[in-house]
């Protein structure tokens, strides 16, 4: 029996959407304060990449490239380690700033606010502006990230890109970055892990125009769990 000890708005969503993908019988147990985890048959799992290749290994193959297409299995590994490797370490970067902005006491904050500020404009953001425009060039000639279908590689990446939807996704065009949001998020497995996660950032992107930089502040919804 699998059972997904979740935490709300943390990166166990995606695990939710996996095993909805995969239409294994799963228990799920929702926790305020406590790290995610998944037990299968008595035996504990933690971190989302070990998380996904245990029941890709284990439940549905085709989630993941066959030796026989090297190609998409380089793909399928490169993207699999790169989402909380770079990209969601420049995330988390945010998220911790906004949080030392709010945690500080009122005499200092607008100190506190003018350093993070400075931190994240030449460093956190600079990264992410240099990541998305790698992934968005990429998604310019492939569908999902491994090729022409769907894999786990895709559910592994949603999160980061979700969590800046609002955000730094509204201050360029990344036209392929939000196709291909669309495309995965409207898959029917995303729909009934959006109701049971309850996670602010698992949800459709809904806004593909163009905004400003200025615009880019509010990393204080989601957290940080693995």
């Amino acid at each position: 029996m699998i059972i997904l000890h979740h935490l709300a708005d943390s990166r166990s969503s995606r695990i939710i959407w996996l095993l909805e993908e995969m239409k294994v019988p799963y228990k799920l147990k929702h926790y305020d304060r406590k790290s995610p985890a998944l037990e299968d048959n008595g035996k504990t799992y933690i971190e989302s990449a070990a998380v996904i290749e245990h029941l890709v290994r284990k439940y549905k193959r085709d989630l993941k490239p066959s030796e026989d297409n090297l190609d998409a299995l380089e793909k399928y590994e490169f993207w699999m380690h790169y989402a909380e490797g770079s990209l969601m370490m420049l995330v988390v970067g945010l998220f911790v700033n906004n949080k030392a902005v709010d945690m500080s006491p009122l005499v200092s904050r607008f100190l506190v606010r003018k350093v993070t500020n400075t931190i994240n404009e030449n460093y956190y953001l600079k990264e992410l502006f240099l990541n998305l425009e790698h992934v968005d060039d990429f998604l310019s000639t492939s569908k999902f990230v491994t090729g022409d279908h769907f894999t786990a590689a895709d559910v592994q990446m949603s999160y980061p890109l979700l969590c800046l939807q609002s955000t730094v996704l509204k201050s360029r065009p990344y036209t392929n970055i939000k196709r291909w949001l669309i495309e995965v998020t409207s898959r029917p497995a995303f729909e009934v892990a959006s109701h049971k996660a309850h996670d602010k950032v698992f949800q459709l992107l809904n806004e593909t125009t163009q905004g400003k930089d200025e615009e880019i502040a509010d990393f204080s919804s989601f957290s940080i769990s693995a």
